[in-house]
C-alpha cells in the first residue's frame, strides 16, 4: 500500500495549497485605494484580506511593492485567513515600521461590542451600512470619500486571477455613480465624449486622484494621455499611446 493511500485511510486531511498574491482595488468600506492579500484556494475559490487603505494610489502602490517583496519569502503553516493576515502584516511592519493608513477608525462601547461583532459577521461594514437600532459608534477618523469614484465591470473572456486581482478580468470606469460618467473633451473638434475604461485599477485610480485633487469635471484628451502615461510609468508598463 502506498504512503498516500495509507494516510487517506487513516483519516489524514492534507492542507490545501494556497496561492497568495497582492493587488490594489477599491476599498470595500470607502473611496480609498486598498491593498489586499488574495488567498487562492483552488477549486474552493479565493478569499480577500484587507491590508490597508490609502487616499492616494501612489501611496497604495508603494505599500504594494513592499507586500510583493514580503511574498517572495513568505512562509507559513496556516489555513485560516486571520492567521495568515496576522503573519503577513507582522512581516510587513517588521520591514516598514508602523506605516500610516487612511482606513476609517471607529470607537464602539464595550457593552455593544458583541452586537457589532454579530452585525459585522453578517457582512455589514462600519461606516457604510446602517447600524443596529440603539447602537451608536463614535467616528475617530472619517473614511475617505471622493466626488469621482471608481466602478468596475467584469469582462467575459479575460483570464481570471487565481488570487482575486480584478485587473485580470475587469474594466474600470470613473463616475460619480454608475449612470454619471466622466467626460473627455477633444479640443480640435470641441467634441465631448465619455472617458474610455481603463484595463487596470491603478490607472483609473491615478486619473481619479488627479481630477478629485484638482476639482476637475472634464479632461482634455491630451491631459488624459499624459495621466495614462504617468500611471503606466508608475506601474512599469509600456508608455500609453
Amino acid at each position: 500500500m502506498g504512503e498516500a493511500k495509507r494516510r487517506r485511510q487513516a483519516g489524514f486531511v492534507p492542507k490545501r495549497k494556497l496561492h497568495l498574491g497582492c493587488f490594489i482595488a477599491k476599498s470595500h468600506a470607502s473611496d480609498a485605494h486598498a491593498v489586499y492579500l488574495g488567498i487562492g484556494r483552488g477549486n474552493e475559490g479565493l478569499d480577500l484580506v484587507h491590508i490597508s487603505a490609502h487616499k492616494y494610489v501612489t501611496k497604495a502602490y508603494e505599500i504594494l511593492g513592499y507586500c510583493k517583496q514580503i511574498l517572495e519569502d513568505f512562509k507559513h503553516n496556516y489555513q485560516n485567513n486571520f492567521d495568515i493576515r496576522d503573519a503577513f502584516v507582522t512581516a510587513l511592519i517588521a520591514k516598514l515600521g508602523d506605516y500610516p493608513s487612511d482606513d476609517g477608525k471607529f470607537l464602539v462601547s464595550d457593552n455593544h461590542l458583541s452586537s457589532i461583532y454579530d452585525w459585522a459577521a453578517k457582512g455589514n461594514i462600519l461606516g457604510r451600512d446602517k447600524l443596529p437600532a440603539g447602537i451608536d459608534v463614535e467616528v475617530v477618523k472619517p473614511q475617505v470619500i471622493k466626488k469621482w469614484k471608481i466602478f468596475s465591470r467584469h469582462v467575459q473572456g479575460y483570464k481570471k486571477s487565481d488570487y482575486g486581482d480584478p485587473s485580470a478580468d475587469h474594466q474600470f470606469f470613473i463616475s460619480q455613480a454608475d449612470i454619471l460618467p466622466f467626460f473627455i473633451k477633444i479640443v480640435e473638434t470641441d467634441q465631448i465624449v465619455v472617458m474610455p475604461p481603463c484595463s487596470r485599477y491603478v490607472s483609473a485610480a491615478y486619473i481619479a486622484d488627479f481630477i478629485n485633487e484638482n476639482n476637475k469635471d472634464i479632461l482634455t484628451r491630451e491631459e488624459l494621455i499624459r495621466l495614462l502615461t504617468e500611471a503606466n510609468t508608475l506601474q512599469g508598463l509600456e508608455t500609453a499611446k
